[in-house]
């Protein structure tokens, strides 16, 4: 169920699962394309993000120079919580709980807890 007030950009990029849960005020820009899994809650306000500006030019700005973009892959039964970011090109594994406010920018590995800006894993899911 996709909740009111959420943002899909290049929606036709979006592949999403069964029994997915989107809530409020979240935004999803699906350049890179984004793949979500069975049975994934995801938080209101979250932010996934599959491009980027690019900027390593110092002689021409930001603006002008294009955007990058990476898939992102989101497993099954996985809970993101309130207003987290996830980066380009990360994949979250099947089972994982990524915690409020996160910062994803590094792959989260299946029956991981993560939290924390950036994320790290506080500990694992048995």
């Amino acid at each position: 169920m996709i909740q009111p007030n959420v943002c899909i950009f290049n929606g036709d990029k979006l592949t999403i699962g069964n029994n997915v849960s989107i809530n409020e005020n979240s935004y999803l820009e699906c350049k890179g394309k984004v793949e979500i899994g069975n049975d994934v809650m995801i938080g209101h306000g979250v932010s996934i993000l599959s491009n980027t500006h690019n900027y390593n030019r110092i002689d021409l700005p930001m603006n002008e120079q294009g955007e990058s973009s990476e898939k992102i892959r989101i497993g099954n039964n996985v809970w993101i919580g309130a207003k987290a970011t996830i980066l380009m090109g990360i994949h979250i594994g099947d089972n994982a709980i990524v915690g409020a406010h996160a910062l994803v920018n590094k792959d989260v590995p299946p029956n991981a807890i993560v939290g924390g800006v950036p994320a790290k894993i506080l500990r694992m899911r048995r």
